[in-house]
């Protein structure tokens, strides 16, 4: 009888387990997008989203602007072509195009748009 309990306890832990599994999986591909390539955030439309970010270094002979976005404890940066007016520390808004992967380091910048900039960097303080 004990035996007999055992092995019902152990098969409905099993098919929990299973339940669980199947579950995550088939979660996990609810979001894949039409070619099947990757896994796509529910904001992120047509491979675009858009990202704030922080002008962090400009090179002015290379005419190279980078871009950082602060994420968990690290920052990922990105280079824009064409300094135009910006300086360190300018706050801009980028459409970003995700290059039809969920990698987040391959992303692309498709347009940059001035939003404002850090006073207390500025000054230097």
């Amino acid at each position: 009888m004990k035996r007999r309990q055992n092995n019902l306890v152990f098969g409905i832990i099993l098919i929990a387990l299973i339940t669980v599994i199947v579950m995550s999986m088939h979660s996990a591909s609810v979001y894949a997008d039409s070619e099947g390539v990757g896994l796509s955030p529910p904001w992120v439309k047509n491979h675009m989203y858009a990202k704030v970010a922080v002008v962090d270094s400009i090179d002015t002979e290379k005419d190279i602007a980078y871009m950082a976005i602060p994420f968990g404890d690290g920052v990922f940066l990105y280079e824009w072509h064409g300094i135009e007016d910006n300086e360190v520390g300018d706050v801009v808004g980028m459409l970003m195009y995700d290059n039809d992967t969920v990698y987040i380091m391959d992303d692309m910048i498709l347009s940059i748009t001035y939003s404002g900039w850090n006073i207390a960097e500025r000054l230097g303080k």
